[in-house]
């Protein structure tokens, strides 16, 4: 997938983390720092919080009504133990998890690709790049979770490219 330098930087960063001693207690604070205080400062894993670059947009505003709809429509349900409104980047992650698995076997993987490419760029791609460099931006002790976030987002875009020729094929 073309992955090897994000690959590489979240190896490097945890090998960093591996000689700290608590290394599990900075990792929290990192995680507080970027994901739970500061949301102008932070980087929200909410899709929401990048609605409009220009205005404060609420919290679990458009972002979750919509991914509300989209699952209900779908007949999908988020679990009670995971306690995070519909628009958490966790929620779009299992969701196209789950139309890869639902989509396996189909004899029209053109039609599949394409679904699977219209979710991507709705539910993901328009945010999930601002999520990374606000990541990288909000400078964290450790390099861990900004690493993920552009591992994350570098297989999300691979993952396009890949069901765009997938759907071209069967056009």
């Amino acid at each position: 997938l073309g992955l090897a330098a994000e690959t590489a930087r979240l190896r490097a960063a945890l090998m960093a983390l591996h000689t700290v001693p608590d290394a599990a207690l900075e990792l929290a604070a990192d995680f507080a720092q970027l994901f739970l205080l500061d949301a102008r400062g932070g980087a929200p894993p909410y899709a929401s919080a990048y609605e409009d670059e220009n205005a404060a947009a609420p919290l679990f505003g458009a972002a979750a009504a919509r991914m509300e709809t989209f699952l209900a429509d779908s007949a999908l349900a988020i679990r009670d133990s995971f306690r995070e409104p519909a628009d958490h980047v966790a929620i779009h992650l299992a969701v196209m998890a789950r139309m890869v698995e639902q989509n396996a076997d189909t004899a029209d993987y053109a039609a599949a690709a394409a679904d699977e490419v219209t979710f991507l760029r709705n539910a993901l791609l328009g945010w999930v790049p601002r999520f990374a460099d606000r990541c990288r931006r909000a400078r964290p002790r450790f390099d861990f979770y900004p690493a993920l976030a552009a591992l994350m987002l570098g297989f999300v875009l691979a993952d396009e490219s890949l069901l765009i020729e997938l759907a071209d094929l069967g056009t």
